[in-house]
């Protein structure tokens, strides 16, 4: 995707309501972090650990994770910080070298490509490739602008000889090393405030207690611009789009917006399973592209494995992903389209499998749910959300009981309404009869990006910014093809 359509999220700033509200972010280097606190609590500044070096803090910040949210798509991707950094850092070149302002300090009038590390030398991962691309010592020393020319005058005097005096003169640049370590700061000031949770006034205490639907995060664009100071925003999710809100605050992954983020991971077009070609399904939405407007989250199977191995338990049934918040399959995950059920479904105009995993919290009834996937891909996604076959009303927040049943969606919701105006309205979910899915959803209301053995997912982090219009299906382009799972 042409980085020109990657907008900021026109999000209001929060209000009194949230964990959000008294926080700015420095784009300096050097800092005094603090939160502005209530009335009666004792300002804390928060402990920021910017690691010993580049490589210390760049492994401090690929070891989180974030969300990417798309606020007119409505739809969300779980990211390791490593991929993070390197997408924040290819829409900052490009930032640089557009801007006019810079258009006499530039380095180079050519696109700058930095040399990519193909997932094969990376063992499939994309969180690994994404690093090396980081660490490549080719790119880091890549001039980007003029830094500053300094000269100076030096006197030589030998005895019995005249004086020699000569002018020198020093220029610096702002190099990719540089902006990765300014990203990579500004990330650990906002995750600083995610992870404190020990005190009244901390962000991470307080988001614990503020309404699910309320997601509060920073602009992708002034990230990637390096604003002088980054505000925080709020979006209001749907009802059926709060599953797995317990989830990212668990794991402390802060919230990105912005409007244009395309397709942050694309399956294959041809999935293979035992060297089989099983195309893609627009009935059962088997390995296709994450759908838009309901909220869901996507998230790779890698990620969720190594949450599962450092926080989970898989032998509980539903699998524990992470303290208080088990993971339960209504029906399917990435078992391939079966064809001929998809095939009569579709000519009813309804619906076969669901793929959408349903995040429980630990205070769910218990034997109501208790199967989880049978096995995940190594290179896959899932997504979390609202799911047809067992749809759930969240109570509005984490304290509340979470019921069996349809929630009701309000009319006219806006991503940038504030919760404050539902909440007052005396709208509520409920238990009623909703429409049926033929008549409300259609084919939304289900799921793909997931796949088995063999499956293909584009990496979202490689390939050279682009502005060609061949590549609008992919937040960026891949010249080079390199696929997970290949």
């Amino acid at each position: 995707m042409n980085f020109s359509d990657i907008t900021g999220s026109r999000l209001p700033e929060p209000t009194q309501s949230c964990a959000l509200e008294r926080v700015t972010i420095s784009g300096g280097k050097f800092i005094n972090a603090g939160i502005s606190c209530a009335l009666g609590l004792k300002d804390k500044p928060i402990h920021i650990d910017h690691g010993d070096d580049f490589c210390g803090i760049l492994e401090n910040i690929s070891n989180r994770c974030f969300v990417f949210y798309d606020v007119d798509d409505r739809r969300a991707w779980l990211l390791d910080g490593a991929s993070t950094v390197l997408h924040l850092l290819r829409a900052s070149i490009k930032h640089i070298q557009y801007d006019k302002r810079f258009r006499k300090l530039l380095c180079s009038p050519e696109i700058i490509e930095l040399h990519d590390t193909s997932l094969e030398q990376s063992f499939g991962s994309r969180a690994l490739a994404s690093w090396d691309v980081l660490i490549n010592r080719d790119n880091l020393n890549i001039p980007l602008r003029l830094k500053n020319t300094t000269s100076w005058e030096e006197t030589t005097i030998r005895l019995g000889e005249k004086k020699d005096q000569v002018i020198k003169e020093k220029t610096t640049y702002l190099t990719v090393e540089d902006r990765i370590e300014q990203i990579c700061h500004i990330l650990c000031q906002i995750t600083a405030h995610y992870d404190d949770v020990k005190t009244q006034s901390g962000v991470g205490f307080r988001i614990r207690s503020t309404p699910r639907r309320q997601l509060e995060g920073f602009d992708f664009t002034d990230l990637a611009e390096g604003a002088g100071t980054l505000w925080p925003r709020v979006a209001t999710l749907k009802v059926k789009g709060q599953g797995w809100v317990d989830f990212t605050r668990a794991i402390h992954a802060p919230t990105i917006f912005a409007s244009g983020f395309g397709e942050l991971f694309t399956p294959s077009p041809e999935a293979k399973i035992a060297k089989t070609v099983v195309p893609s399904c627009a009935a059962c939405l088997w390995n296709t592209p994450l759908p838009k407007g309901i909220d869901y989250l996507a998230a790779t199977t890698s990620d969720l494995q190594a949450i599962l191995h450092k926080r989970g338990n898989k032998r509980l049934k539903p699998w524990l992903l992470i303290n208080g918040i088990h993971w339960y399959t209504p029906d399917l995950v990435c078992e391939p389209c079966s064809g001929t059920c998809c095939y009569q479904s579709s000519k009813k105009g309804g619906r076969c499998g669901d793929r959408v995993q349903v995040l429980l919290p630990a205070t769910f009834p218990k034997g109501f749910a208790t199967k989880s996937p049978r096995n995940l891909p190594v290179h896959g996604a899932v997504i979390f959300g609202h799911s047809f076959k067992f749809p759930l009303i969240w109570g509005a927040k984490r304290e509340d009981p979470t019921k069996i049943g349809e929630p009701q969606e309000e009319e006219g919701l806006d991503v940038k309404e504030t919760v404050e105006r539902f909440e007052d309205s005396g709208i509520e979910t409920s238990l009623g009869t909703s429409p049926s899915h033929n008549e409300s959803e259609g084919k939304e209301g289900q799921a793909g990006l997931c796949g088995d053995e063999g499956f293909e997912m584009t990496w979202a982090g490689s390939g050279s910014v682009s502005s060609s219009s061949n590549s609008a299906s992919a937040l960026y382009k891949l010249p080079n093809k390199q696929f997970i799972g290949k």
